[in-house]
This record gives structure tokens, C-alpha cells and sequence, in this order.
């Protein structure tokens, strides 16, 4: 995937909460396998779903504030939204107050294996990893 197409998949909208975006790793991580095996892993956080929330666009990962596709065509007028008058650190307040409610920020942690870490697209961040959040990553 080419880095427009990357910058693309990483900007959002005013998304309703930090609780509902996914958490990417900006890199893959090195390990070894029990077996001896050198692996690579990327990891990201989707927020939890009870299963009842229907909406496709999102891609099954319950976010927020993604780009339709007009917006994506162009990303330099993709500001905030016309007429969005909240406060530039509503997303921080709305995450403060949720905590301060003991309401829960629950989160699905998924782990992509790669068992070829030499390919240099394994190392690439700027290649976006998998958007199905309703599977797991798979093992590669």
C-alpha cells in the first residue's frame, strides 16, 4: 500500500470517543519462537463489541470518525467538520469523565504472527495491515 494510501487509513474525523478508534503498532517486533523460529508481530486494539452494533461502515471495528470516500479522495480539506463546535481536547475530556463514571474502556487485543521477517514489508509501517476487525489477524 503506498503512504497516501496509509495516511489515509490513519486519519480520522471527529471520531465520538478515544474508546472507540483502533490502536495500531507503528512497527512490527522481533521475537523468537519456542521452536527457534524467528517471527515478526504487529498488534492492534479494537474496541469490545457487545455484537448488536450492525453498522458496516466501519469495517466491523467499532471506530469512529472514519473518512467517507469523498474525503478520501482529498485528505487536505478533511478538517474538522463543518459546524463541529466542540473543544479541540473534547476526546480527552470524554475519556476523563467516562473513567471518573467507572465506565469501563474495554478493548479486544489481536496480534499478527509474520513467519517471514526478512521480507522488508514486514518492517514496512506504512503498509496497513488488516481492516476486518470482526476475524482475528491471522498467522502468516
Amino acid at each position: 500500500m503506498c503512504s497516501y494510501e496509509a495516511l489515509v487509513d490513519g486519519l480520522r474525523q471527529g471520531p465520538g470517543s478515544f474508546a472507540s478508534l483502533v490502536y495500531h503498532s507503528q512497527v512490527a517486533y522481533e521475537f523468537v519462537a519456542r521452536d527457534g523460529s524467528p517471527r515478526a508481530a504487529r498488534f492492534r486494539l479494537i474496541p469490545h463489541r457487545d455484537g448488536d452494533d450492525d453498522d458496516d461502515d466501519d469495517g466491523g471495528c467499532g471506530e469512529s470518525g472514519l473518512l467517507d470516500v469523498n474525503q478520501q479522495d482529498d485528505v487536505s480539506t478533511s478538517g474538522r467538520r463543518h459546524g463541529d463546535r466542540r473543544p479541540v481536547d473534547y476526546l480527552r475530556r470524554e475519556f476523563i469523565e467516562r473513567l471518573q463514571r467507572d465506565e469501563p474502556v474495554t478493548y479486544q487485543l489481536q496480534i499478527q504472527l509474520n513467519s517471514s521477517p526478512d521480507r522488508p514489508a514486514v518492517w514496512n509501517p506504512q503498509l496497513v495491515c488488516i481492516h476486518d476487525c470482526s476475524s482475528p489477524l491471522t498467522l502468516t
